[in-house]
């Protein structure tokens, strides 16, 4: 996937995430460590868009103790 590819596919699953994304006021993006796509160029460039078109944004990376807390709550198995 190249750059452009990167930063320019948003895909809104409902009408309310697209009302969201068109408001531009914060954006959640999931980084999974054990994922080979998230290498320090695809962050940065994933930041970089979340910067320039949001007002805010956070980096998410789950760990250990959020596999058991989302376990808890039957997300997964």
């Amino acid at each position: 996937m190249t750059e452009l590819e990167l930063i320019s596919k948003v895909y809104p699953i409902t009408s309310n995430c697209q009302l969201l994304y068109e408001r531009g006021e914060h954006a959640v993006l999931g980084i999974s460590p054990f994922n080979s796509f998230f290498s320090e160029k695809n962050i940065a460039t994933l930041s970089n868009w979340a910067m320039n078109n949001f007002k805010s944004f956070n980096l998410f990376i789950p760990d250990e103790p959020y596999v058991y807390t989302v376990m808890v709550f039957g997300l997964i198995l």
